[in-house]
C-alpha cells in the first residue's frame, strides 16, 4: 500500500486528500514522489525512515472445498506435500517461517505477487495462502476459508510506515501514521 497525501490544513486528519496506489511491489518511494509508504514484513530500508505502527498475525488459510478434498494437515511434513499460492517478491517464492523458527518453501503450480491475488485463489479452492489474518478473518468467520495449523504458530510481522523526510517528518505523514496505527490497534474485549 503505497499513498501519496496532500492536505490544505497539515494539523486536521479530516483536511487529508489521499491518493492511493495499492501494491505489493517495493518501488523507489523517494524517485516516484510518495509521501509515505506502509510495508508488511522485514525489509532493508536504506536511506529511508520507517515506524512501526503495529504488528500483524499472520494465518495459512484455504477453502473448505480444498481441504475436504486434500486433507487438513496436522504436521510439517503433511503441510508440505499440499499444492501453494505461492507469494512471489521479485519472481521468487518467499519461504514461510514458523514461531519455532522452522521454515518451508511453499510449492504450487500459482505464483502470485499480491495479497488480494493470494486471498482469491484460495478462496477459489487454488491452494494453501500465507496471509495477514486481518485480510481474511470475514471470510474465517463466514466459513469460507479454513485456518490450517493453527497449533504451529507463525510470527506476526510489522506494518511499518516508511518515508524519506528523513528526522523532519511533514505533519501530513505523522498525522496519517499516527491515524493508521490507532486504526490497527485491537478493539478493546466487549
Amino acid at each position: 500500500l503505497m499513498p501519496s497525501i496532500t492536505t490544505q490544513c497539515p494539523t486536521r486528519l479530516t483536511a487529508l486528500e489521499l491518493d492511493l496506489t495499492l501494491s505489493d511491489r517495493h518501488g523507489d518511494e523517494v524517485v516516484e514522489g510518495y509521501d509515505v509508504v506502509f510495508r508488511v514484513g522485514h525489509t532493508a530500508q536504506g536511506e529511508l525512515k520507517a515506524r512501526t505502527l503495529a504488528r500483524l498475525d499472520m494465518a495459512l488459510v484455504a477453502s473448505p472445498a480444498f481441504v475436504h478434498q486434500r486433507g487438513n494437515p496436522g504436521t510439517l511434513e503433511e503441510l508440505r506435500e499440499l499444492p501453494f499460492v505461492r507469494y512471489l517478491m521479485r519472481g521468487r517464492s518467499l519461504p514461510i517461517t514458523f514461531s519455532d523458527g522452522t521454515s518451508i518453501v511453499p510449492q504450487g503450480r500459482i505464483g502470485l505477487d499480491t495479497g488480494f491475488g493470494l486471498r482469491s485463489a484460495a478462496l477459489n479452492g487454488m491452494g494453501v495462502a500465507y496471509l495477514m489474518k486481518c485480510t481474511v478473518q470475514e471470510n474465517l468467520d463466514r466459513g469460507e476459508l479454513v485456518q490450517l495449523m493453527p497449533q504451529f504458530p507463525l510470527p506476526s510481522l510489522p506494518l511499518r510506515a516508511v518515508h524519506a523526510f528523513g528526522g523532519l517528518t511533514p505533519a501530513r505523514v505523522r498525522l496519517f501514521s499516527e491515524f493508521v496505527a490507532a486504526e490497527m490497534q485491537p478493539a478493546p474485549p466487549a
